[in-house]
């Protein structure tokens, strides 16, 4: 009851506010919701929103679910009359709108409770750092929570596997010898006829090659660890030398993840050649259509499969799973790269109903609005549960269950450097650094060629990242 009474006194002064002619329109019992409606679809965000206007009886959302959310808010974010309270969404640009002080500060947030939890201690253990940000003058403040815990790896069509008679391989040398098999005896799209085209071991998508980190920084997991690649990212000013790795023993590990990856892709005959010209939904619809056995994706993955069909179901002859990430070395760590550093939810500066929105958002991340996310966007967003545990028949989502159970450590790329916070740095040295376009375009030849240009790349710009980051 204490709470509801704060947020009907929060409206009491929102409307003498506006009745003074502040200049604010709004309503002052309206909040305003900018939310990206993407792979993860928007009924888990509905669910929200009725959940919220049910416990606070007399206020409503007005909610804009789109996939312009990034244009919108940057827009938006912009005006001097900006009249957003609450964003959802992906975009890099939250770095650079709290840096801007366009970010209202959540750090008496973080210590109220949702579920029996204090919000600081609901977040997932690989976000628990990344809350935190770190400005030029020293100051350390919370501007943003994180959204989704997005889960990438190698997906697979489980009934495709079971008809063949396939182990699901638990070991990269497994992995390339199902591919090879997958070569050396065809099967093909229409089983009955040797003429139809034969099944790839893998679908991927040309337009969107940075779904292979998915693979990638998981083995690079194995083989380094984590707490190994949270040190690398820890940029300092003099760390230009740490994107060598010929030298440098932690960043040696992902390339040698990155010669697992091409020894797959750069293959030939191990993907279909025209799949370096697909967009992620042409990749993904022949992928489900039956023309390849794996894909390396995101959990997105199924909730837009879903959506290519009328019904909103997937054929009889295929089930989605996702396996967990084949061993690289023997005694590896069981790691994982967690998606969605770029995402966020925060509260606009500007809003004059800043209790109303830490209200919606204590309500975005509660337990039941999880669980719809994880019913209805088919992912799990970047929060523990209260109480009880995630249930469901659906074999996809227990595979994804199954696949985070597994998992003893996570990383995100997320570093408190200033380096990274003013989008200089990431894992790649340079953000557009990775290089598995230009290996599979043959513009670069080898592996060692593609980390040579990233050590000298990197070298030739330190000095500049440095001086813009004012450090």
């Amino acid at each position: 009851m204490k709470g509801k009474k704060c947020l009907f006194l929060a409206a009491a002064i929102l409307s003498m506010a506006t009745l003074a002619g502040c200049g604010n329109t709004n309503d002052a019992t309206t909040l305003n919701v900018v939310c990206f409606n993407g792979g993860f679809g928007r009924e888990w965000i509905d669910d929200a929103v009725k959940i919220w206007e049910e416990q606070n009886p007399g206020y409503k959302i007005d909610l804009n679910a789109t996939k312009d959310a990034t244009s919108i808010i940057s827009g938006n974010i912009a005006k001097k009359n900006n009249k957003d309270d609450v964003y959802i969404a992906v975009d890099t640009n939250w770095k650079r709108y709290a840096g801007q002080g366009k970010l209202l500060p959540l750090d008496d947030l973080l210590e109220e409770e949702v579920d029996g939890l204090k919000v600081k201690d609901k977040i997932n253990d690989e976000y628990k750092n990344s809350i935190y940000f770190k400005d030029q003058t020293g100051e350390t403040h919370t501007y943003r929570l994180p959204w989704t815990a997005g889960t990438g790896g190698i997906m697979y069509n489980a009934k495709m596997f079971e008809e063949n008679n396939w182990k699901v391989p638990t070991t990269t040398a497994e992995l390339l010898a199902l591919c090879q098999s997958m070569i050396e005896h065809p099967i093909y799209t229409d089983p009955t006829d040797k003429t139809s085209p034969r099944v790839y071991p893998f679908a991927y998508t040309g337009e969107n090659t940075d779904y292979f980190d998915y693979a990638v920084f998981n083995w690079w997991g194995q083989i380094s660890g984590v707490d190994a690649i949270n040190e690398f990212k820890n940029y300092g000013k003099d760390d230009a030398g740490k994107f060598d790795a010929f030298t440098n023993k932690t960043y040696a590990g992902l390339k040698t993840a990155t010669e697992t990856w091409y020894q797959i892709f750069g293959n030939p005959a191990y993907s279909d050649p025209e799949d370096i010209s697909r967009n992620n939904h042409i990749a993904q619809k022949n992928f489900l259509q039956g023309k390849a056995a794996m894909m390396i994706n995101g959990d997105w993955l199924y909730n837009e499969m879903l959506t290519y069909s009328v019904d909103h179901t997937l054929p009889e002859n295929f089930e989605l799973k996702i396996m967990d990430t084949p061993k690289i070395v023997e005694d590896a760590e069981k790691s994982g790269y967690i998606i969605g550093e770029d995402q966020f939810i925060a509260i606009p500066k500007s809003t004059t109903k800043a209790e109303l929105a830490k209200s919606f958002v204590k309500t975005l991340i509660s337990d039941e609005v999880l669980k719809s996310f994880f019913n209805k966007g088919h992912g799990m967003m970047a929060y523990k549960l209260g109480n009880g545990s995630y249930e469901t028949d659906n074999v996809y989502m227990k595979s994804l269950v199954d696949y985070r159970a597994n998992l003893e450590k996570t990383y995100t790329s997320f570093s408190s450097s200033l380096l990274f916070l003013n989008g200089q740095v990431d894992l790649w040295g340079a953000p557009s650094g990775r290089p598995y376009l230009q290996l599979l375009q043959g513009t670069l030849k080898s592996v060692d060629a593609a980390f040579e240009q990233i050590r000298d790349d990197v070298a030739r710009q330190w000095g500049t990242w440095v001086s813009n980051a004012n450090m």
